[in-house]
This record gives structure tokens, C-alpha cells and sequence, in this order.
């Protein structure tokens, strides 16, 4: 699925004076086109296009710049559909994903349970979005593109070949700008071409990238739909509004860009051993250059690297537009303390200010050099903040409220001493930080709205009965977390279903919400490749089985995830039916 002009769209329901109009969502003079609507595309406009560029083809174009905080917001609100809708799905980018629908025919039919699916996305959200459907990635990206605007499309299995066939090389996924014109110029336009060629050509042509262009082609991708995948490195870039030869401002910018991604590799508990220092001159020649280091997070010993690799780079004396910085080779853990260069005074510091930033943003503290630039946290092609802050902080009014089922003693006993084994055999003391629970929602609000949300839920309550929850063995979830699954969520999913309806309340408008949709009680969280894959492997073995009675619901209030979780209130079930479960436990 793909949202259409997804930056376009989303302004276009903050001003609807938009609609209709051909809209340019972008930087200045000197930045790239972000987005831009089907109206401006008729002019030969398109993203990554050069801002002065698409002037030029259409100077009736409107051009604003983009609201990515709310993009990213937008994008989170259908990603929260399609997470109750559909077992499995991957987020390509902020506006695109795919989903895999197997098994879903034998109760819905695949089709029209999409088709349902992107109705509701629409009514929900007011944006118009696009499908194509088949049997493997390349060929439903490839559909999806041909449906749009506004449409879906099917390919039926083993019409694939078919369907591709008419179309442009350029259609293909993985060829770009040269790659079409090397194909051009061995005459080959359309995929029909390409499919009647031998692989072994292409391959020679091509290298390994001919052998995976013959076979998507031919429709055939086996590579699978994969809700999570390990990060391989990071950076940050910056385009001056001005060409500069500014020296000691290149350098206090480098400064602050590493700075940034320090943070950002210590947040998500992961090491670099290379880094790359890159710069664009004004005639657009761009410079790269790299260095292996000891794996490491800290910002000192990559500030002195970053500097070197920049002198030995900036040696033309020329007018510079862009600066950038790369850190790649990323693995999972903590730094290795070097017993001569590091001390506890230093280590302490960069866990107090990580500790700040999260609390309080990512630009509440830092270097002196790095106070005069303000630095973007996001990507312009696909909206996402790169700041661990960004969804942490809450505004001065809001606080984050955690509606939870609390499980019976023997329950929280079992998974205590669970959660200790995990512990010790593993090192990771952070499993036995959280009490386990089994979370139904989160309402980010303001506190000023504490009393008409704590009578909502209990009105919900009020319609609600006692029921039994089973607990049935552990599982995964490929972002590293182990947990024990509930066997019969059914009852769970209709308390939550009610809780939807407080969405429509007007008094708690501008709440964030986030609902449960695979109910379960977390073991640990967080984990890192080896640790997680080692793990797997023991559980996978173990087995639990348990139950218990649940007949209310707490809810919880806390600043940060760092503070201690307040007791709002108890809910309790009002309703005096006796579900049928619990009949057959007595």
C-alpha cells in the first residue's frame, strides 16, 4: 500500500485552499523537491528535482515547506490501522509498506479484506492511498504504482509475467537513472525485452544486480514481507543556504552532526568502527572519505577523527555547499571502556546528558560549538524523525496514561522469576525493571483532561464482564522482544474495541492514542541481534501454561519512562454476566 503524494495530501487537509492546486512541498532556493502533487507532475516535475529546476517547469506551482512533525503523526495514525487489521506487515518508508495477507483467505478473502481496509484508512484518515496486490513484493510495488492515483489493482497468481511485460524497464524496481540508460542503449525498452533475454547476459552485463533485474522481470522475488531488519549505519547532511568557506563554522557543524548521531548510536545501544566525512563544493564535485576506528559510541574520540578526515578532504580552497557525516559497520552493544583514555567522570557525563536529552530533547544539551546550529532531525523524502526524543518528550501539560490488565499474584510470581532467569543468564539486569502487565492503551494528553478520560473508560467498564485469560508459551517479535502470549484474546480485543470509541469523544481532542492489538505480557524487550537470537533459542525450548480471572483494569500516569508509574484508578467490571469461560473454570 501507498499513500498518494502523501506530503501533498497531508498538507492539503491542514489547507484545504491546496486541493486542486499544483503544490510543491520543499525547501528553499537551494533545496530539493520533496513531494510534489499530480498537477505539477504533468510539467515534468518530480522528487529529488532541484527547487529552482521545478520553477522553471512550472512557475504557477505553489511551494511550501513541509510540516514533517506532522507527516510523521499522519503516517503513525494509518500505521495503527493497518497494525489491528493485518498479522504481518513491513514499513518501507513513512507513506509505503507492505503487508502479507497469507492465510487471510480462508476468512476473508485476501482481496476484499484490503479493499476494506484501505476503505476504512480513507474514512479514518481523509487520505487517499493506492494498492496493488500479488503474489510477491516486486510485482505489487509494481502494481501499485500503475493503480494510482486513488485505486487498487490485483494480479492474479501466475499472471505476473503478463502483467509486466508491456511496461517500461524503468518500471522495475533497482533500476535507476544509469542502469536505464545502459539498457537503452543495448535496445531494450520494455520488460517483455528483458524477460525474453538469458539471465546469464544480463549477468554479465550487469553483474550480480542483472541476475536479480532478469528475475523481478519475470516476477519472481521470494524475498519475504520482514516487520523489522538491523540498521547498517547512519548520518546526518547539511546544505547551506549560502556557499561558504567558513572553516571554523564547517567545523563546529561536523561537531554538532556527530554529536547528534553519538547520541543516536548510544540510544539504540550500538557501536561504529567507520566513519565518513563528506563534502560537496559549489561546482557540485563531491568528496568522501573514511577511516576505521575501535568500535565506539563516544563523541570525543569520533570529534578528533571527524576533524582529521575533514582537514585531509577540504583541500581546493573552494566555496562549499554541503557537508555530511556517515557512520557505518553498526553492531549492537555498549562501549568497551579504555582503562587509558576513558574514566568514570567521563562516562558518567554522557549518561547524564543522553539521560537529559531524552527527557527534555535532543538539543537541550551540547557542545558549545554546537549552540549556533540547529540541525534537522529528519529525513525530507520520508518524514521520520532520526531523534530517539522525538515521540519520548511530551509538552509541559501532557502526560502519558497506561490503561493495564495487572495479572493475579501467582501470574506475577511466575513471571518475576522469569524474568530474573532471564537476568542472570544473559546480563541484562533491565529485565527486571518492569512489573508484568498486559497493556490495553495509551492516552497521551493533557493532564487537564485526566477527569473526562478516567469517566470514559469507566464507562466502558460499566459494559464490561469478568473473563479468563490463558497464557500459552512464549514468542517473538523480530524488534528483539520475548514474551508469553495470551491463548484466547478475543475478550481482551472487546474491552479494547470499546475503548476505541473514547477516539470520538470531542472532549479528548488532540489525545495521542495507541490501542493493544496482540495482547501479551513482556518478558524483555530491546535486545540486541546475538543476545535475542540466543535467547530464541532457549525459549523456544521452555514452555509455560497458566490462567487467571480478570474482572478490572488500573490506570497508570507517568512524566517519563523514566519515573515511577502513578495509580490512577481501578476499573472495575460493572457488567453481571458470567462469561462462559469462567463457568467452565467453576
Amino acid at each position: 500500500m501507498d499513500m498518494d503524494c502523501f506530503f501533498v495530501s497531508v498538507s492539503r487537509l491542514i489547507n484545504s485552499k491546496l486541493i486542486g492546486k499544483p503544490v510543491i512541498v520543499g525547501g528553499g532556493d537551494r533545496g530539493v523537491v520533496a513531494a510534489c502533487s499530480y498537477e505539477t507532475r504533468k510539467f515534468g516535475v518530480h522528487s529529488a528535482m532541484p527547487i529552482k529546476l521545478a520553477k522553471r517547469l512550472c512557475p504557477d506551482a505553489i511551494i511550501i515547506r513541509g510540516d514533517y512533525d506532522e507527516y510523521s503523526k499522519r503516517s503513525d495514525e494509518v500505521i495503527e490501522i493497518v497494525r489491528e487489521e493485518v498479522p504481518l506487515y513491513e514499513r518501507s518508508s513513512i507513506d509505503e509498506f507492505y503487508m502479507d495477507l497469507t492465510g487471510m483467505d480462508k476468512f476473508f478473502g485476501c482481496y476484499k479484506h484490503a479493499t476494506e481496509l484501505r476503505q476504512r484508512i480513507m474514512k479514518e484518515t481523509g487520505l487517499p492511498i493506492s494498492f496493488g496486490m500479488s503474489a510477491n513484493k516486486t510485482v505489487s510495488k509494481v502494481a501499485t504504482d500503475e493503480a494510482k492515483p486513488n485505486n487498487q489493482m490485483k494480479i492474479d497468481y501466475g499472471f505476473e509475467k503478463d502483467f509486466l511485460a508491456p511496461l517500461s524497464v524503468r518500471k522495475i524496481p533497482m533500476i535507476g537513472e544509469k542502469t536505464y540508460h545502459l539498457l537503452r542503449s543495448m535496445g531494450i525498452e520494455k520488460v517483455r525485452t528483458l524477460q525474453e533475454m538469458p539471465m546469464e547476459l544480463l549477468q554479465n552485463v550487469l553483474g550480480e544486480n542483472g541476475i536479480s533485474i532478469w528475475k523481478k522481470a519475470n516476477g519472481i522475488d521470494n524475498n519475504p514481507v520482514e516487520p523489522y531488519t538491523e540498521q547498517k549505519s547512519i548520518s546526518s547532511e547539511e546544505t547551506f543556504d549560502t556557499d561558504t568557506i567558513d572553516v571554523a563554522m564547517l567545523k563546529n557543524i561536523l561537531i554538532a552532526m556527530t554529536e547528534k548521531l553519538c547520541f543516536r548510536v548510544r540510544s539504540e545501544q550500538k557501536l561504529t568502527s567507520c566513519v565518513t566525512v563528506k563534502i560537496r563544493y559549489s561546482n557540485f564535485d563531491t568528496h568522501t572519505m573514511q577511516c576505521r576506528i575501535p568500535y565506539t559510541s563516544c563523541d570525543h574520540s569520533i570529534i578528533a577523527r571527524v576533524k582529521e578526515l575533514f582537514e585531509k578532504l577540504y583541500n581546493r580552497r573552494m566555496l562549499i555547499r554541503l557537508v555530511g557525516i556517515k557512520f557505518s559497520h553498526l553492531v549492537g552493544g555498549c562501549h568497551q571502556v579504555n582503562m587509558f583514555e576513558d574514566s568514570e567522570h567521563i562516562i558518567n557525563l554522557y549518561q547524564a546528558m543522553d539521560k537529559m536529552r531524552l527527557l527534555y530533547g535532543e538539543n537541550k544539551i551540547q557542545r558549545a560549538a554546537a549552540l549556533s546550529f540547529s540541525l534537522r532531525s529528519f529525513n525530507p523524502f520520508n518524514g521520520i524523525s532520526s531523534s530517539p526524543s522525538a515521540n519520548a518528550v511530551l509538552s509541559d501539560d501532557e502526560f502519558e496514561y497506561l490503561l493495564v490488565i495487572n495479572p493475579a499474584r501467582k501470574i506475577v510470581n511466575d513471571m518475576k522469576r522469569i524474568k530474573k532467569y532471564f537476568a542472570d543468564k544473559y546480563h541484562y539486569p533491565k529485565a527486571e525493571k518492569s512489573e508484568p502487565h498486559i497493556t490495553l492503551a495509551v492516552f497521551r494528553t493533557d493532564e487537564s483532561k485526566e477527569k473526562i478520560l478516567t469517566d470514559a473508560i469507566e464507562e466502558v467498564c460499566r459494559y464490561s464482564y469478568p473473563f479468563e485469560v490463558k497464557l500459552s508459551n512464549y514468542n517473538f517479535i523480530p524488534s528483539h522482544n520475548i514474551h508469553v502470549d495470551v491463548k484466547n484474546p478475543s475478550a481482551i480485543m472487546d474491552v479494547v474495541k470499546g475503548l476505541r470509541s473514547l477516539k470520538e469523544k470531542p472532549a479528548l481532542l488532540g489525545t495521542r492514542y495507541y490501542f493493544c492489538h496482540h495482547p501479551h505480557i513482556t518478558i524483555v524487550s530491546g535486545l540486541q541481534e546475538e543476545t535475542f537470537l540466543k535467547a530464541k533459542k532457549d525459549f523456544d525450548a521452555r514452555t509455560y501454561q497458566n490462567s487467571f480471572i480478570v474482572d478490572s483494569i488500573v490506570l497508570l500516569k507517568r512524566k517519563t519512562q523514566y519515573e515511577r508509574c502513578l495509580v490512577i484508578k481501578e476499573f472495575e467490571f460493572r457488567d453481571t454476566r458470567v462469561s462462559a469461560e469462567i463457568l467452565a473454570c467453576i
